[in-house]
């Protein structure tokens, strides 16, 4: 039987990044977007590559912040719409539509 260490008695003091995205109720793919945008610290000074700890003390007191949660929104928002827009920049015009100068691509 696995125990879910959020519904513990004693939760764990440190949070890894799944367990963080757990808790946050995101993607584990969203937390290094919050680090980068400065919304989560990790704990010591981890390289880029390695695994990122966060304090159990400092991510319940920012849940508990409504002001926190509508930045996490926005930042994740903003990086979701800037991922859109260069996904659709990188496409190339399939033959037979219609170009910018209203001419076909043919």
């Amino acid at each position: 039987m696995k125990i879910d260490p959020l519904n513990c008695l004693r939760p764990p003091a440190l949070y890894d990044v799944p367990l963080l995205a757990t808790r946050l109720g995101l993607p584990e793919i969203h937390i290094p977007v919050l680090v980068r945008k400065g919304l989560l610290s990790p704990l010591g000074r981890p390289a880029p590559n390695s695994r990122k700890l966060f304090a159990a003390v400092e991510v319940e007191t920012l849940v508990a912040d409504r002001n926190w949660l509508d930045r996490v929104a926005r930042a994740l928002q903003k990086f979701a719409r800037e991922k859109n827009l260069n996904a659709g920049s990188n496409s190339t015009a399939k033959p037979g539509v219609s170009t910018p100068d209203g001419g076909s691509d043919e």
